[in-house]
C-alpha cells in the first residue's frame, strides 16, 4: 500500500520501500537500498508564462528542457550530465506557486530507479 506524503500546496504517493527525510514543503524520498534521492519542495508565486524562463535561468546551460505533465500538475522536465551525476528536473505549477523537483543518481545507474521515479511523479497533486 503506498504512502502518501502531503504538504500544503502538494502530495505524493510513495511506495512502501521509500523513505522520507525533512518536512512540510521541503522533503527528499529515496529508496535505502536504491541509487538515486528526489527532493521537491514549494517555492515562491510564479505566472505560467514565465516557468519555463524561470527553469532556464535557475538551470545550468546544458539543461534540456521539455514540456510535462506530473499528475496533475504541469510544466518543464530539465535533464543533464554533469560530472558523472544525471539530474533529472521538474518545474511545475500548483495553484500558481513553483513546485521544484530534482532527481539525483549516478549516470551509470541512471535506468535503475527511472520508471519508479517516473510512477511516483504521476501522483502529483494539489492540496486542497
Amino acid at each position: 500500500m503506498p504512502q502518501i506524503y502531503k504538504t500544503n500546496l502538494w502530495r505524493l504517493e510513495l511506495p512502501e520501500t521509500w523513505k522520507v527525510q525533512g518536512s512540510g514543503e521541503h522533503a527528499m524520498f529515496f529508496r535505502p537500498d536504491g541509487v538515486g534521492q528526489l527532493q521537491v519542495h514549494g517555492s515562491d508565486p510564479i505566472g505560467s508564462h514565465d516557468l519555463l524562463a524561470y527553469a532556464r535561468d535557475h538551470s545550468p546551460p546544458d539543461t534540456t528542457f521539455k514540456e510535462t505533465s506530473c499528475g496533475r500538475l504541469r510544466g518543464f522536465a530539465g535533464i543533464r550530465i554533469d560530472g558523472g551525476t544525471l539530474w533529472r528536473t521538474w518545474w511545475l505549477l500548483c495553484r500558481g506557486q513553483l513546485v521544484y523537483a530534482a532527481y539525483q543518481c549516478a549516470a551509470k545507474n541512471s535506468q535503475d530507479e527511472s520508471d519508479e521515479i517516473d510512477q511516483i511523479l504521476q501522483t502529483f497533486s494539489q492540496c486542497m
